[in-house]
């Protein structure tokens, strides 16, 4: 899991990859509707957008995947370290009233003493 978390990209990077695939997208765009462009440049546009937008398609899929991750990640460690806090606290509240009740014992024990 840890290997995984690892080889993916953050984030950003996928946003940024996803911006430069709409901005050359947008180039070859140009590139299909100049009339002045020749058939063979408006066909290799045409087929650089339909292969960009295989591409930008799946670049939501994967954040959103990674992302399902990385929330799940989070949430297992607050979970967890919210019961290690439970825990300690219940300790140490049982371990205070230990305490009190020894004090109480030792007061009475002393003044059984002193009378």
């Amino acid at each position: 899991m840890e290997e995984r978390l690892k080889s993916t990209k953050p984030l950003d990077d996928l946003k940024e990859r996803e911006s430069e695939l709409q901005h050359q997208n947008q180039e070859d765009q140009v590139i299909i509707q100049d009339e002045n462009a020749t058939p063979s440049e408006k066909e290799a546009a045409e087929v650089r957008v339909a292969e960009r937008g295989h591409l930008s398609q799946k670049v939501p899929e994967i954040c959103e995947k990674y992302g399902l991750t990385v929330t799940a990640i989070f949430l297992a460690t607050g979970v967890t370290i919210g019961v290690v806090i439970s825990s300690i606290t219940n300790a140490l509240k049982a371990t205070s009233k230990l305490g009190t009740v020894l004090r109480i014992e030792v007061q009475n024990s002393v003044l059984c003493c002193l009378g």
